[in-house]
């Protein structure tokens, strides 16, 4: 059966006016960005903004440029600054919002950077330290290699504009392509928590002798740390 064309005009102008006051009273969102991202894509540049930048770590040797990847927190994938002893740290897995940069040492005697950093909203990220400060009494933690052995705390002076500060250093190990060479040296690492926020920067050594050089990093980028908290 055909139907009328008029009956298939009036429809279609029906049409064409509801589509027209539904379009005036609802504002279209953008659909280069996809609904709900805007709020995430906000915590990840204030989260960027308050870590080390490009140019303050090409001041320890030639680094591949960093970029900030939002940590994705959920039910079953906490953050959390450091793993010691595989302890639950029930303040480090209250972060809301984290993220993770690293910058790859680009020649030898430098070592690779990367920085951690979590959001806490109404808890105290030096109450989160202090947390995790006390779980690495147990002696060892789980390093990006596996079980790694902590040589003892790295005394820093105290660094204005920080709420607490750690730092402390792996005990050399014998790596495994060759058990019977020269121990190599462990991380260092650099923990750090002013207001809501906490933080940590790992530093990494690529055939650096010793861990003096790293030592003397982590006294040198540590106020920068502090000031990125404070930005």
């Amino acid at each position: 059966m055909r139907r009328s064309p008029i009956i298939l005009l009036v429809a279609l102008l029906l049409l064409s006016s509801a589509c027209k006051s539904k379009l005036e009273g609802t504002p279209l969102a953008d659909p280069a960005v996809p609904v709900g991202l805007a709020p995430a894509a906000s915590g990840v540049r204030q989260l960027a903004a308050k870590t080390l930048t490009d140019d303050q770590v090409a001041l320890f040797g030639r680094h591949g440029d960093g970029e900030t990847i939002p940590f994705l927190i959920g039910e079953t994938t906490k953050f959390s600054l450091l793993k010691a002893c595989s302890q639950p740290l029930p303040l480090g897995e209250r972060a809301v919002r984290a993220a993770q940069s690293t910058w790859s040492a680009m020649e030898k005697g430098t070592a690779s950077v990367s920085q951690a950093i979590g959001y806490y909203e109404a808890t105290p990220g030096s109450a989160v330290l202090a947390e995790v400060k006390q779980a690495l009494a147990c002696g060892s933690h789980e390093s990006g290699s596996g079980p790694a052995r902590i040589a003892g705390e790295v005394p820093l002076p105290v660094i204005t504009g920080a709420d607490a500060q750690y730092a402390f250093c792996d005990a050399p190990y014998a790596p495994s392509y060759n058990p019977q060479g020269p121990a190599h040296p462990g991380s260092c690492y650099l923990l750090m928590a002013k207001a809501s926020y906490a933080t940590t920067v790992q530093l990494t050594p690529w055939e650096m002798n010793g861990q003096e050089p790293l030592r003397d990093m982590l006294t040198k980028i540590a106020p920068m740390v502090a000031d990125a908290l404070g930005r």
